[in-house]
C-alpha cells in the first residue's frame, strides 16, 4: 500500500485525448521517469529506488499514473503520484516531508505541461493522502477541499483502478484473460495479447500518418471502451461484447500487434526542444558499441605486443 500519494483532477477545455496523450508523455520523460505504460487513455511511469534514494532525494522511488477521458468539448485527465517503496510506512514517517515536496514538483510538472495546452485554465488543488501520523497539519489544511473533492477524488479512484503493474497496468491486475465476443464468434485473448492489441490502437491513434480520419477514430472509440472494461474488471476473465461494426476493428489492430512483433523494435527519440523525431534501433546501437569496445581493446592489446615485440 503507498505510503503517500498526492491525486489531481484536471479538465482541459477544447484539448483532445490525444494531444493529452503526447502532452503527458513529454513531461512525464522530462521530469526523469521511466515510461512503463502508455495506452490511448493511461500513462505511466516510475523512476528511482530505495538504494539511490539513500545518496540522493530527487530519486525517490516514485511513480506516476494519469488516466484519460474524451468528454464532450474537453478533455479530463485524472493523475496519481505516489510513492513506490518497499519499505513499511511505519519506517519511513521521517521521510514524509522529502516524499512530499518530490511529489508537489511531479505534480507541478505535469500542470506546467498540461497548462500549455489549455491556458488560462485555473485548476484545483491536489489531494493529499498519507498513512504518516505527522502528515495531519497537511491533512487538515486538505480539510476545507473535502467536501467539493469528494466526488472528483472517488472518480479518480475509480479510473486510476490502482497501482502500476510492470508488464501492464495494475488495474487490470488479476485478470488472466478476455473474451472478445463478436456475431462470428468469440476470441480468448491473454493478457499479453490484449496488451499488445492495444499498444497498436494507441500508436494509431497517437501517430496515425496517412491513415482514413473515418479508420483512427473507430479505432480510438474501440481502445478507449476496451480501457474502460479492463480498468473495471471485477472477475478473473472477462467477456466483452463486440458488434459487427466493430470486428473488422478488431482484426485489424489483431494484425497490426501480429506485424509488431515480428519486427525488430524501434524506438521513437523526440527532441524536448525542437520536436524533432528520430528512429532508432537499439539493438543496432548495442552492436554499434560492442564493435567500438572490441576495437578499442584490440588497438591497445596490439600496442602492448608491438612494444614488447620491439625491446
Amino acid at each position: 500500500m503507498s505510503f503517500i500519494s498526492l491525486q489531481f483532477e484536471r479538465r482541459l477545455p477544447g484539448v483532445t485525448l490525444r494531444d493529452a496523450n503526447l502532452a503527458l508523455v513529454q513531461a512525464i520523460k522530462a521530469a526523469g521517469f521511466q515510461l512503463t505504460t502508455q495506452q490511448l487513455g493511461m500513462v505511466e511511469g516510475k523512476r528511482g529506488s530505495q538504494i539511490t534514494s539513500m545518496a540522493m532525494q530527487s530519486k525517490l522511488p516514485i511513480r506516476v499514473s494519469a488516466r484519460l477521458v474524451q468528454v464532450e468539448g474537453a478533455c479530463d485527465v485524472y493523475l496519481e503520484a505516489h510513492d513506490d517503496s518497499k519499505v513499511p510506512a511505519s519506517k519511513l514517517m521521517g521521510m514524509s516531508a522529502a516524499f512530499t515536496r518530490a511529489l508537489n514538483e511531479v505534480q507541478q510538472q505535469m500542470d506546467t505541461a498540461l497548462q500549455h495546452l489549455a491556458p488560462g485554465v485555473a485548476f484545483p488543488e491536489p489531494r493529499l493522502y498519507s498513512s504518516a501520523a505527522n502528515l495531519g497539519a497537511l491533512d487538515t489544511a486538505n480539510a476545507a477541499t473535502v467536501s467539493a473533492g469528494d466526488k472528483v477524488v472517488a472518480k479518480a479512484n475509480q479510473l486510476l483502478g490502482g497501482r502500476q503493474a510492470e508488464i501492464a497496468p495494475q488495474a487490470w491486475k488479476g485478470l488472466a484473460g478476455v473474451f472478445l465476443q463478436a456475431p462470428a464468434g468469440t476470441a480468448a485473448l491473454e493478457m499479453l495479447e490484449v496488451h499488445a492489441l492495444l499498444s497498436a490502437g494507441a500508436l494509431v491513434s497517437l501517430r496515425p500518418g496517412s491513415m482514413p480520419p473515418n479508420l483512427v477514430a473507430e479505432v480510438e472509440a474501440l481502445v478507449m471502451r476496451l480501457e474502460s472494461e479492463l480498468a473495471g474488471h471485477e472477475t478473473k476473465t472477462l467477456a466483452i461484447a463486440i458488434s459487427k461494426e466493430e470486428q473488422p476493428v478488431v482484426e485489424f489492430l489483431r494484425e497490426q500487434a501480429r506485424i509488431r512483433s515480428s519486427l525488430p523494435m524501434r524506438n521513437m527519440m523526440v527532441c524536448q526542444t525542437c520536436r524533432f523525431e528520430k528512429i532508432v534501433n537499439p539493438d543496432y546501437q548495442r552492436l554499434v558499441k560492442r564493435n567500438s569496445r572490441l576495437k578499442t581493446l584490440l588497438g591497445t592489446v596490439g600496442a602492448s605486443w608491438g612494444g614488447s615485440g620491439g625491446g
